[in-house]
């Protein structure tokens, strides 16, 4: 029994350097292997080959992709402008950092140095978590090792919390 056709014909490196896929018995040069522009030019490619049926239309031109192409690589405008605008506060930096240490500490066992880092965060957001990133600095540092020794933390760990926080800043 033959084997089924395949949707989407594989993307594979050619000694050149450069990604190619065959389709209906002709090769398709893609660019660099592995880059963004030779996964889109592939996506669109393979979007066209299922599109019509399986096949190739026989008035495809393979610079017809660049447009394409063009509309995958380049994000919209709207989006980074709206960012750009907006300021990155304390909170976000924390969110941020929680997502990190999610991936970090995935695949340890002990989880209670995640556990440890995600509270410090919480405690930074209760206190400070709607300021500035820029605002946050040595003298609100200074106040939240305070907060911690006023708790009644020991000392060493106190420094250690600080350095976590130094940390997060600097990742």
């Amino acid at each position: 029994m033959a084997r089924p056709k395949t949707n989407a014909p594989a993307l594979r490196p050619h000694i050149s350097g450069q990604s190619v896929t065959t389709i209906d018995g002709r090769d398709y040069y893609l660019g660099k292997h592995g880059s963004p522009e030779s996964l889109a030019r592939y996506a669109v490619l393979i979007g066209i080959y299922q599109s019509s049926g399986l096949t190739i239309p026989p008035d495809f031109d393979q610079s017809a992709l660049e447009a394409k192409v063009g509309f995958l690589l380049s994000p919209p405008e709207v989006a980074s402008t709206n960012q750009a605008e907006e300021p990155i506060l304390v909170r976000h930096l924390t969110a941020a950092y929680r997502e990190h240490l999610k991936k970090r500490y995935a695949k340890h066992e002990s989880q209670s140095e995640h556990r440890c880092l995600k509270s410090l965060c919480n405690e930074i957001d209760k206190h400070d978590g709607n300021l500035r990133v820029e605002k946050f600095g040595p003298l609100k540092l200074s106040r939240q090792r305070d907060r911690w020794v006023e708790s009644g933390k020991a000392r060493v760990y106190c420094n250690r919390l600080t350095n976590s926080v130094i940390r997060m800043f600097k990742w």
